[in-house]
């Protein structure tokens, strides 16, 4: 069995598939992945052994999310940016497995090529109340445009044709469980897990040793939190009596002053981290929710991406 598996997004869409491709390769099947190109991204697909056949365009270089308006030509521009590397490294391919933005184009090359395909959710609200209508009309101009352009007929049905009609869910049940909408059959699996051994930087343990369990706050790759947000946050943290560990994120959060109360890290492995910390306050991406929940560190989730009335583009 030969598995292609797709995904174009962020850290939180990228993790659960090279853990994936780690038991698919346990199991005998041989395994390709295709990814964003950025470091942080190749690094675990490079640890775990798992062959990555990257997209040429980062995802740090979508400098913001679009507006309505700008939807359409945002797709239109996801497509040019994988089109073309999916199509090559699925040459051969027995399935295709895709997530995050690789919608738009894992079901065109699975169609050319006359192989199943497979969509994998990590959190049920993102098809929760959009309906094959709204998919149509925010979607349907650019990938029919773009399914004209490699000779295939236009699709009717946008939602099942991005998510499939039997799309996998790979969440908690307890987490996200599926309760809807109807029209798709979607597989329960569980969250997908890759095991993370790196240890904690000798400048945090230095600092989660000097006193009582921080607080962490940390929104991923949110850019939309600014620095009135954060000084919001660690104010809040302090008025608890708490110390405040920030994660600077892709929003290059930082400390409001210079209190050592206060201590800012980067991409580090949260699996380990979330053990010493006496809450999570975050954005509420699939892989955080899941990680806090797995160390019993009580949650604060702080929303910063789409709403669900303008559909799953970042």
């Amino acid at each position: 069995m030969r598995v292609l598996l797709s995904t174009y997004g962020s850290r939180g869409d990228v993790e659960p598939i090279v853990a994936l491709a780690v038991q698919l390769q346990a199991l005998g099947a041989e395994v390709r992945m295709c990814a964003p190109s950025d470091t942080e991204f190749t690094e675990p697909s490079t640890r775990e052994g798992v062959p990555l056949v990257p997209f040429d365009k980062p995802w740090r270089s979508w400098e913001r999310p679009p507006t309505a308006e700008e939807r359409p030509q945002r797709v239109s521009e996801f497509i040019a940016a994988q089109y073309e590397t999916v199509a090559g490294a699925a040459a051969g391919c027995d399935v295709i497995v895709a997530t995050a933005m690789s919608q738009f184009v894992a079901p065109s090359v699975a169609e050319r090529l006359g192989i199943p395909y497979r969509y994998v959710l990590f959190c049920p609200d993102v098809l929760d109340g959009l309906d094959g209508q709204g998919f149509n009309r925010l979607f349907g101009e650019p990938i029919n445009t773009h399914r004209a352009s490699i000779g295939l007929l236009p699709v009717g049905d946008v939602g099942e044709f991005l998510f499939s009609a039997r799309p996998l869910l790979a969440a908690d049940p307890a987490l996200g469980p599926w309760r809807g909408p109807e029209g798709f059959d979607v597989v329960q699996t569980g969250a997908w897990i890759l095991p993370d051994e790196r240890p904690l930087p000798a400048e945090l343990l230095t600092f989660l040793d000097a006193g009582e369990q921080p607080v962490y706050a940390g929104f991923g790759s949110m850019r939309t939190v600014d620095e009135d947000s954060a000084r919001a946050v660690i104010e809040a943290i302090r008025a608890q009596d708490r110390r405040v560990l920030v994660g600077r994120g892709w929003a290059g959060l930082a400390s409001t002053d210079d209190q050592d109360d206060c201590f800012v890290i980067g991409e580090v492995n949260q699996q380990k981290l979330f053990d010493r910390v006496a809450a999570v306050v975050h954005h509420g991406g699939a892989g955080t929710t899941t990680t806090a929940a797995r160390a019993g560190a009580p949650q604060v989730v702080v929303p910063k991406g789409a709403t669900r009335s303008t559909g799953p583009v970042g």
